[in-house]
Formats: C-alpha cells, sequence, structure tokens
C-alpha cells in the first residue's frame, strides 16, 4: 500500500505532498482527530526579509516580531513597505507538542510558501502558488511530524503581484485528497443490463470506473456524475448501462488528479476486477441473506466475515442484507467492517444489496441512498436476477420510534408512494411472468413473538392487499426477514413458527394467513449464545433449498419450497404455537 500511495501522491503538484508525507502515508490514513497531537502555535513570529540562506530549515534567524491577527497578516505591514514579485522572506513560528506524534495545520499564501518542521519538508506551493485567493489556513491543510516540546516551524514565502497575505493555524482533522481507493470497489444493484460500481478515494477526487467486455480493446468511461457533472467526494458510485447478458466485463477504477484534473490516474496500478453481468434467462445461482448485525466493530469484524464462510460465499451471486448492520448508518465504520470485508472477500466481482432497516435511522441517515440506494434514487426497489424476481422493500421508521430522528420521518407521504411502486411492481410481466419470487424487507408484515411495531405495520401496507389471505396467479415463494433478532421461520396456513426457542410472549400471528414461508434470523440479545445468523438460497427452476446456518457452520435448518408451494423440512427446529391460549 505504501508504494502505490506514494505513486499516487507524486502526481500532485498544487500541494506537493513532500518528502516526509510520502514516506508515512500508512500512519497518515490510520489518522482520525482523536490521534492528532494538540498542538499549539506560538503567538509571536520571526519575519526575516530576503532570500532564504543556507541551512535556514534548522535554525531560527534573528528578524522582527510580529503576531497573527484571527490566524492572518498582511506581510507588507511587517516589511514595512509594500513589496513586488521580487519580495522573498522567511518565517519562523514556535510549535509546542504535549507529545511525539503527527499534527496538522494549514497555510494560505500569496502566492507562493514552501514549510519545513524540525527541518523536514512538509508542504510547497513553489511550483504553482496558492490556487485560492481568499488565502485562509484552510486552503493547504497538511500533516507535520512533532516531537515532544518546542518544534520549529520554518517557511519560506514568496510575495505575489498585489499582496503578501499570509494565514497559517491548526485546521480540522482533514486527510489529504488522493486519487487512490481506500474501500473497494464492490458492486450493488444486479440487474438485466446493469451494475452499479462504489468505491472510495483518500479523501475528495473525481473517479469513475472503465469498463469493457474482457478480452475486447476497447474501455467504455463511467463517471460518479450527477447532471453531467463529475462529483469532487470521497464515496462513489457508478452506474454501468447497457450491459450483455451474462457478459464476463473487465473494470478498473479512474479518478482525476485533484491537482491537475486533466490527468487520469489508475488507482492500484490499474488494478483490473472482473464480474459476469446478469443473464435474463439464469435459472440456477444461489445467495445469502442477513441481517441485524449490530455489534460493535470488533466483534462485526469477526462475525461478518464467519457467515460469508459458513454460508459459502465464495460459490454465491450475490449478498443481500436485511438491515440493522450496525448500531447506526456510521459510514466510516461501515467503511471498516462490512463495507471492507466484503471487498476482501470477493465484493468486486459479486453484488451486496443493501434493505434498510430501522437502525439506517441513527448516524448518517441522509446518505444511506448516496451509498446503498437504487438507480433511481429509492430506498426501495425490483430486481430480477435470472427468472427469479426480487421485491426490496422499505420497512421505514415512524416517528413513535425511539429515535429523535424519527420526528423527520414523512411516513404517510413515503407509504403512498411506496405503495404505488409495488403495485407496479405487481402489475408487470417482469412480476408475472417469474419462475420463482422472492420478497425482501427488514420487517414481517406481522407479528411474531409480541415484536408488533409500526415497522410491521409498514410492510404490511405493501405487501397484504395482495397476498394476505388472497389466492395469487404470482405467487410469493419466500419472504426474508430480520428485525426482531430471533430466529422464527412460519409454518404457511398455521400459526406456528419453527424457532430455537419458544416466543417469549405470545401473541396473535397472522402468519398463517400468509402462503409462504416467512423467515428472520438472529440478532444481538437473541436468546442463543450466537447472536446472528445467515440464510443462503439455492435457486432452482424446480425449487429453493434454503438453509440457514450459525457463524460457527453449523446449520441450522434446512428445507425446500417447491414450485407449489410445498414446504419439505430436511432438517428443522422445533415448531412452536404463536397464539394464545
Amino acid at each position: 500500500m505504501k508504494k502505490i500511495l506514494c505513486g499516487a501522491l507524486s502526481l500532485l503538484t498544487a500541494t506537493v505532498f513532500a518528502v516526509w508525507q510520502d514516506d508515512h502515508l500508512p500512519e497518515i490514513f490510520a489518522l482520525n482527530a482523536e490521534k492528532l497531537q494538540p498542538v499549539t502555535l506560538a503567538q509571536d513570529w520571526t519575519f526575516r526579509e530576503g532570500m532564504p540562506e543556507e541551512g535556514w530549515q534548522n535554525t531560527r534567524a534573528e528578524g522582527k516580531t510580529f503576531r497573527l491577527k484571527d490566524n492572518k497578516i498582511d506581510l507588507d505591514t511587517v516589511a514595512g513597505k509594500t513589496g513586488d514579485l521580487k519580495s522573498h522572506a522567511v518565517l519562523y513560528c514556535t510549535i509546542t507538542s504535549p507529545a511525539d506524534g503527527i499534527a496538522e495545520i494549514g497555510i494560505g499564501c500569496d502566492w507562493y510558501f514552501e514549510a519545513y518542521v524540525n527541518g523536514t519538508l512538509c508542504a510547497t506551493t513553489m511550483k504553482d502558488g496558492n490556487g485560492d485567493s481568499t488565502y485562509q489556513p484552510s486552503n493547504h491543510p497538511f500533516f507535520i511530524p512533532v516531537k515532544r516540546g518546542e518544534n520549529l516551524l520554518a517557511i519560506h514565502t514568496g510575495r505575489g503581484s498585489y499582496t503578501w497575505s499570509f494565514a497559517c493555524a491548526k485546521v480540522p482533522f482533514r486527510l489529504p485528497d488522493v486519487p487512490e481507493i481506500a474501500v473497494g470497489p464492490w458492486l450493488d444493484n444486479p440487474g438485466p443490463g446493469r451494475m452499479t460500481v462504489r468505491f472510495t478515494s483518500l479523501g475528495n477526487c473525481g473517479a469513475g470506473v472503465e469498463y469493457r467486455t474482457k478480452g475486447s480493446g476497447t474501455w467504455l468511461t463511467a463517471w460518479d456524475a450527477v447532471e453531467e457533472l463529475i462529483q469532487r467526494r470521497s464515496f462513489h458510485t457508478v452506474e454501468l448501462e447497457n450491459l450483455t447478458h451474462a457478459a464476463q466485463y473487465e473494470y478498473r477504477i479512474v479518478m482525476l488528479d485533484p491537482a491537475k484534473p486533466k490527468n487520469l490516474v489508475y488507482p492500484r496500478k490499474g488494478e483490473i476486477y472482473t464480474f459476469t453481468a446478469p443473464d435474463e434467462k439464469k435459472e440456477r445461482f444461489s445467495f445469502l441473506f442477513t441481517a441485524d448485525l449490530q455489534f460493535v466493530p470488533e466483534k462485526q469484524n469477526e462475525i461478518f466475515p464467519a457467515l460469508l464462510k459458513a454460508g459459502g460465499a465464495e460459490t454465491c451471486d450475490f449478498i443481500l442484507l436485511g438491515g440493522d448492520i450496525g448500531s447506526s448508518f456510521s459510514i466510516d465504520a461501515l467503511l471498516n467492517t462490512v463495507w471492507k470485508l466484503n471487498a476482501e472477500n470477493g465484493g468486486s466481482a459479486r453484488p451486496l444489496v443493501w434493505i434498510r432497516g430501522n437502525h439506517e435511522f441513527l448516524g448518517d441517515t441522509e446518505r444511506y441512498i448516496e451509498c446503498c440506494g437504487t438507480p433511481e434514487g429509492k430506498t426501495y426497489g425490483f430486481f430480477r436476477f435470472g427468472s427469479t424476481a426480487f421485491l426490496r422493500l422499505d420497512s421505514y421508521a415512524l416517528g413513535n420510534w425511539k429515535s429523535d430522528r424519527a420526528e423527520y420521518t414523512l411516513p404517510a407521504a413515503f407509504a403512498a408512494k411506496q405503495q404505488a411502486f409495488v403495485k407496479q411492481v405487481m402489475d408487470s410481466p417482469a412480476w408475472k411472468n417469474a419462475k420463482h419470487r422472492i420478497v425482501l424487507a427488514h420487517s414481517a408484515p406481522f407479528s411474531v413473538g409480541g415484536f408488533e411495531e409500526s415497522i410491521t405495520r409498514m410492510t404490511a401496507s405493501m405487501i397484504a392487499p395482495y397476498y394476505r389471505d388472497r389466492k395469487s396467479d404470482a405467487p410469493v415463494a419466500l419472504m426474508l426477514t430480520g428485525h426482531t433478532h430471533t430466529y422464527t421461520r412460519t409454518i404457511p396456513g398455521t400459526t406456528q413458527v419453527a424457532a430455537l426457542v419458544p416466543p417469549q410472549t405470545k401473541a396473535p400471528c397472522d402468519g398463517k394467513n400468509y402462503p409462504f414461508p416467512v423467515v428472520a434470523g438472529l440478532g444481538p440479545e437473541a436468546e442463543t449464545p450466537f447472536a446472528a445468523s445467515v440464510f443462503r438460497v439455492d435457486v432452482t427452476p424446480e425449487k429453493l433449498t434454503v438453509q440457514s446456518f450459525r457463524p460457527d457452520g453449523t446449520c441450522l435448518e434446512k428445507f425446500e419450497i417447491m414450485n407449489d408451494g410445498q414446504v419439505k423440512e430436511f432438517l428443522s427446529l422445533p415448531h412452536f404455537d404463536t397464539v394464545k391460549k
């Protein structure tokens, strides 16, 4: 990683991240605001007019003393005259640090500067100048190595055409913008003729994907763009369209050099990834479903890979996340857990589809669509994978949920939009003509064991009008859910569920009124020592074979759903009644 990052940094010229940062990038990109040293810049600075003398970076020279006002000053006032383009000076300041480590400061200068700390070059704009006429410390943030005690900041500056404005201060933590991949890539939104590619960059960069059918010579390019404007950001979503069904594709990430946007950069030395476009006629495939992984990051890093292994992710075509994949939707945390782990375990070739749960309404919830939404910008959707149709529902989180964020929800308007979408799906040939139909949601459309909540009612409002106590010409084979953290599988036509333990609170359950199995997996605080599970579904023209696994690979259940709706149990948990007697 170090060599790759250094290669990317060598392309930056507006602010040259010089020798020290080039050699310490792994340390820098492991930083956060809490790990920075809380250094102090002395009030008294030294101004020494003229070109720097030999060794000026290492020893403080004598000169005029001055102070910044609101972190700024016009150096002409210190020089006592109006300078010109030939005016140069060296500035010195003492930086005090409580310990050895790394700190971050910023400089804005009309027009050139190079900054050293304890004789080490840390940043320079001597080639291209400031690049911004506001002259704020935020113009050029950079990291500096510091030792415990006093450190010497030495700056060589050259005057601009109109002023000699100078600004310097500590700045809010921000990593440098580097055209390199931080996490990813991973795939999303599989469907006939389309695929989504997601990844993050080290800082804000314009980025896209070059792709082609495997072995062909022509690369096509799709950009992370909105209304034909390439987005300068760190989380990237690129839509690939008009793909040839079942064709193998090669792709690579391309970025615009933040310093010289005319230059294209190919991160990771242009590494090429592959995937197979969905085949609209495919009748045999496999996928995984898991939900409710609200664990601390260390536990997530242990459990998620274990679930992938237990379910045999390496032989699956895609993975479904059923919501609540964290106590909150924290992008930083997910990039260091689930997204990162998925990318490292085949995610560059295998789609990962995320169904929203109630805990996605905490944290960075406003960015959920950006990070996990459909190409149409929705949290619900429909896709065909081969001959099987998938309805992706959003159970939402209504105003009576425990989070204050729920007060920002507009449940009635949301329900109306999603209901209209579901009706379109139900009326579509893609749904009606499918060999199998599977519904995905965070919550079941009914209560199992006392979990009657607003989100169960939201789900019911989407699915009940078409399937509750109704015989349909387009029957659903299976519904995959989570939320309760209690493993259950409804037995169609009965009030019973297959479960690890009896429901804690027996409550009315209309699972008997739905003619297909509704399953829910384990979650934290479940009544078992293993608070997570994963479902594997193998699809063939004749049936769905469903297996559920513990993280250690132990199979909990195995059953088949035949095309006529009949369920055959091969390995079943005990059946419990869910109705009060």
